[in-house]
């Protein structure tokens, strides 16, 4: 029986697990850290019945490939579904942009492009295949369909708050797959996505798949038709293929990979817990379209999953994507959350009064820079070495990252175990 080593226990790491063991491996799961779920991964409160991502998460109907394994590894009953409301930040309020009806009502566009807008989303909703988009950049194809009015209020402030100096030369193949992928119903798992990692660890373990947590593994090396997984404490494992799940700054330390694969930029979250609801419309996603604000979007996790599942408190996300090499990376959760206060009291006046607690999380690679022409870039599941292989966010493109998609590749990535 062959021996297979995966380097990670995010989604793409368990999925793969789940596919070699039905394939007839025998798997080893390494972990640096003492829980499972990667970027999804997150925090527990003894006042809490859920479990809270560190980043915010969720899944769409069309994501076919978590939902089919969570029915083979039968989980799938804790999976629900939620229509929720999706707004959009403009001139100082809120506006519901998410249907061709509330698209025709935002005054803030002329009426012919508001047509315009609609019938450009409706073309990239249902193109089968826009990877051929990738030779335009979105910013140009934008203007060009939806008109410069269209861009300017609806994508480039979504665009500059994400990409920053990048923002320009995102190509449209990207964006194509950021509209075709979405669903009007979000859906997320009962006890959180921690806990679905937790509930995997478990249905693996029943599978013979061995887990080694707080084990960061700090070297492959191939000799003698093996691979050799090397831990601390110069503690050298065998196997016969090893799969690595990594994000490519941290794969790159176990094995040599292209430098021009490693693109991609950092996420700082910050997480607060109130007293009271901070939308009073019951809004889930509020995304920022005011130029010069220091995030991106503010997400009501709670109203996708409950109060009542954390102790009855409201939790919200402030997300921030940046370069890892900005100030402002460095910067403390005080130090952020005085930053962001008088852009939340605009969106909440006197949220402040009802904070409890708060927490900031920071992702190293949490999005890829994906540039005209991206497809020549990307990466091969098979490294260099011999028998290694390799699966990450890098890999999904044109899809966006998320959890879907790291099982996807992790599922497909098994099928090299044979080359």
């Amino acid at each position: 029986m062959k021996k297979i080593a995966i380097i990670g226990a995010g989604f793409a790491g368990l999925a793969a697990a789940w596919e070699a063991v039905k394939s007839g491996y025998k798997v080893d799961i390494f972990e640096a850290e003492k829980l499972p779920g990667g970027l999804a991964s997150g925090l527990k409160n003894d006042k809490w019945l859920w479990s809270l991502e560190h980043h915010y998460h969720h899944i769409f109907q069309t994501d076919k490939d978590i939902l089919n394994l969570l029915s083979e590894m039968n989980l799938n009953k804790k999976i629900f579904f939620k229509t929720v409301n999706t707004r959009s930040y403009f001139d100082k309020r809120a506006w519901s942009v998410d249907s061709p009806i509330n698209l025709l009502r935002f005054s803030p566009l002329s009426f012919f492009d508001r047509l315009r807008v609609g019938f450009v989303i409706a073309f990239l909703k249902f193109l089968p295949n826009g990877r051929w988009l990738e030779k335009y950049s979105a910013k140009d194809f934008l203007i060009k369909t939806m008109g410069k009015a269209g861009w300017e209020i609806l994508w480039q402030p979504l665009f500059d708050g994400k990409f920053g100096k990048q923002a320009g030369k995102i190509n449209m193949a990207w964006f194509w797959a950021r509209i075709s992928s979405r669903s009007q119903q979000l859906g997320y798992y009962q006890g959180g996505f921690l806990c679905l990692a937790e509930d995997m660890v478990e249905v693996l373990k029943s599978k013979g798949v061995k887990f080694h947590f707080s084990a960061p593994v700090l070297k492959i090396k191939s000799s003698n038709k093996k691979i050799n997984v090397i831990l601390e404490k110069n503690k050298s494992l065998p196997f016969d293929n090893v799969l690595i799940t990594l994000p490519s700054p941290v794969a790159s330390k176990l094995v040599d990979l292209p430098k021009n694969n490693l693109k991609g930029l950092s996420a700082r979250t910050l997480v607060l817990e109130l007293d009271k609801e901070f939308f009073i419309d019951q809004t889930y996603w509020l995304s920022i379209h005011e130029k010069n604000w220091p995030f991106l979007a503010v997400v009501e996790h709670t109203n996708l999953t409950n109060k009542k599942n954390y102790g009855n408190k409201t939790i919200i996300y402030v997300g921030k994507y940046l370069d890892k090499k900005e100030s402002f990376y460095k910067l403390s959760k005080e130090e952020i959350l005085k930053i962001y206060q008088p852009f939340l009291e605009k969106l909440s006046p006197g949220f402040n009064k009802y904070l409890k607690r708060s927490w900031i999380f920071d992702a190293d690679f949490a999005q890829p820079l994906v540039f005209t022409n991206h497809s020549k870039e990307v990466p091969l599941i098979k490294t260099d070495m011999n028998g290694v292989y390799w699966v990450s966010m890098q890999h999904v493109y044109p899809w966006d990252r998320g959890i879907n998609y790291a099982v996807k590749f992790g599922l497909e990535a098994v099928k090299y175990f044979n080359d």
